[in-house]
């Protein structure tokens, strides 16, 4: 150990969510620092540690790069909030190695211990095969069952093939509601999307999102109702806002419209 080392022992680790309080930041920005390198981290199970030096270091160098450009010092110039990419940039897109974390998020209106398990477990299959690892960061609460976690791109994977499969399941999920009786053209993620809702057979109203992809299901006079669509990226930046738009699932995406709306005006306001 050299002379400048601190014992192991007396290391501090922060979470993800220290971190971003100490920074100012969002969870979202940390995870984009730590998967780009630019913030070291170590992963723990499911969660990731961040050394305490490595957030002062950082705050450093940005407060040392804030002052070399000549932009004055009231403290360290931290990286501005994430911004969702469209589809519509696709060469940008294509350049980045890594896809930032995706939220994956799951309410159940039920307490039944059995159907929460087989639900969660086909739904972190449908995160797989959408091409993300996951999920770290959980937190859960029950009385109805909600988790709110994260997923992170596989290494294996490019940007190119993230959106891939997002495309082959939204297929899936059409196929699925509007034409099940029809012939399937992609077999995998058929079979994915069928275990899901076979697991979700028991749940009266469940709302399930992985990043842009959002599955509904709630009952009305005893029949069930399904919807599935992709955010936008305006969407998925209100959804992160304001997260308790998924315990109504019945009125998710009047909700989601509600949040847009203020999230519009909270700009337009400076807030």
């Amino acid at each position: 150990m050299g002379s400048g080392e601190r014992p192991l022992s007396e290391v501090r680790f922060f979470t993800v969510a220290e971190v971003a309080a100490v920074m100012r930041v969002s969870k979202m920005t940390v995870y984009r620092l730590v998967h780009s390198g630019e913030l070291p981290a170590i992963r723990v199970g499911r969660s990731f540690r961040v050394p305490e030096q490595a957030v002062h270091d950082y705050i450093s160098d940005m407060g040392r790069i804030s002052v070399n450009a000549g932009a004055g010092y009231g403290g360290p110039m931290l990286p501005e909030e994430p911004h969702i990419t469209g589809l519509e940039n696709e060469s940008e897109l294509a350049e980045e190695k890594r896809s930032p974390p995706v939220q994956v998020d799951i309410y159940l209106d039920t307490d039944d211990d059995r159907i929460i398990r087989r639900v969660v477990d086909k739904f972190d299959s449908l995160v797989n095969f959408l091409g993300y690892d996951g999920p770290f960061d959980s937190n859960e609460i029950r009385g109805s069952f909600i988790r709110r976690s994260w997923a992170s791109m596989k290494l294996t994977l490019n940007p190119a093939e993230l959106r891939n499969r997002s495309f082959r399941v939204e297929r899936a999920l059409e196929a699925h509601m509007l034409a099940p009786n029809q012939a399937v053209t992609d077999a995998e993620a058929a079979r994915a999307i069928v275990s899901l809702f076979q697991a979700l057979a028991n749940v009266p109203n469940a709302c399930l999102k992985a990043g842009s992809i959002v599955i509904v299901k709630y009952e009305v006079n005893g029949s069930a109702v399904a919807f599935a669509r992709q955010l936008s990226p305006k969407e998925m930046r209100a959804w992160e806002r304001f997260p308790e738009i998924h315990r109504d699932p019945s009125s998710v995406f009047d909700a989601l419209a509600m949040a847009v709306a203020r999230l519009d005006d909270q700009q337009v306001s400076g807030h």
